[in-house]
């Protein structure tokens, strides 16, 4: 089952612990008006521990702002094909420019998913991935994501679509991803 099942437009969701879901928090709006969700907030993030999906958005006018956040799986048996946040719609800001906008995505089988060739308009900010079998995939036909193939201390190489802004910052004390 959801945690949250959103039908509603400007719903607020914050300060919670969600666990044990199948989808943490899910959205689906496929006729029209848009409908967006607020998940996190600077301050006042949610964690997602454990569940399939942390936040699932589906349908052509579902959109989500996704901010201050955590999502990790079961620290004892991290990668279980869990995911933090699967995108099936577009107009999506996931983390943000500004101090404790990004959100913390660890220890998980996927930390970010594109499903559709419809996704567009996607902003990933300032999100911090790490320790996850695969940060930001891509189902077949989905919109093509930057693609981050080495990243050390001395390179970073991969590639990206036309006019595609890729930021990176590199941190070496998260520590090994190991449990």
């Amino acid at each position: 089952g959801n945690g949250f099942t959103i039908s509603a437009n400007n719903v607020h969701i914050f300060g919670f612990k969600v666990t044990g879901f199948g989808t943490g928090v899910r959205m689906s709006k496929n006729s029209s008006p848009y409908h967006t969700v607020y998940i996190g907030q600077v301050g006042k993030g949610n964690i997602f521990y454990n569940n399939a999906f942390g936040v699932g958005m589906y349908g052509e006018y579902s959109t989500a702002v996704i901010k201050g956040n955590e999502f990790f799986d079961d620290l004892a048996n991290p990668f279980d094909n869990t995911v933090g946040i699967h995108l099936q719609s577009s107009n999506n800001i996931v983390g943000g420019i500004n101090s404790g906008e990004g959100n913390h995505i660890h220890h998980l089988w996927r930390g970010l998913s594109y499903a559709s060739s419809g996704n567009q308009n996607i902003l990933v900010q300032r999100d911090s991935f790490w320790c996850n079998t695969t940060p930001v995939f891509n189902f077949a036909g989905a919109t093509s994501t930057p693609n981050i193939i080495v990243a050390n201390s001395g390179i970073i190489s991969g590639t990206a679509s036309a006019n595609s802004v890729v930021e990176v910052f590199y941190q070496d004390t998260l520590g090994i991803c190991t449990v």
